[in-house]
């Protein structure tokens, strides 16, 4: 178990995750996970995992990420 403090950078709210649970989890600086809440627990998932589950819906997303990958991250710039 950890306990973390929620912090703030910018506009947003913060809780950084271990290195040791980002190595265990295969997680590095840029992906894209996804998060749900259940209950009071929250699950994180990669968001690539996600998308292999293959629903319509999912396959749709998964290709358009591919086709405007370049695009999307000069957005983010």
């Amino acid at each position: 178990m950890e306990i973390r403090k929620i912090f703030r950078t910018g506009n947003s709210q913060v809780i950084s995750i271990p290195k040791e649970m980002l190595k265990k989890l295969n997680l590095h600086e840029g992906d894209q996970v996804v998060l749900e809440l259940k209950d009071k627990t929250i699950n994180i998932s990669l968001l690539a995992e996600k998308l292999s589950q293959k629903d319509g819906f999912s396959q749709q997303i998964e290709s358009f990420l591919k086709q405007y990958e370049e695009v999307l991250e000069k957005l983010e710039e």
